[in-house]
């Protein structure tokens, strides 16, 4: 799979392992939107997800929106996806997971 970076330079992804059906891979980043009943549950989960980006060093673009939560993660000093992104992406998955029960 090849995707153009913002520099223009065309570079291939190799092996990127994403972390679930729903997590898609985009120029530099993967992204995945999760849904929620209400505001606050998706707020809850978008602050969880933020504690765990303290706790791993690793921060991801987090959008909040009615119920809705979109999460990109890229390592910026590789101007790609590595496996700090595919791991924090599986970390947030069980988050998820555990929100859920």
């Amino acid at each position: 799979m090849y995707w153009i970076s913002n520099n223009s330079e065309v570079r291939e992804l190799r092996n990127v392992d994403l972390p679930g059906r729903d997590w898609v891979l985009v120029p530099e980043r993967i992204r995945r939107e999760f849904r929620f009943s209400s505001y606050e549950k998706a707020r809850e989960f978008a602050t969880r997800i933020a504690e765990l980006a303290q706790k791993e060093g690793h921060h991801p673009d987090i959008t909040l929106s009615y119920g809705r939560v979109t999460v990109e993660l890229t390592t910026h000093d590789e101007m790609s996806v590595t496996e700090k992104d595919t791991g924090m992406a599986r970390k947030i998955e069980e988050l998820f997971r555990n929100m859920q029960q």
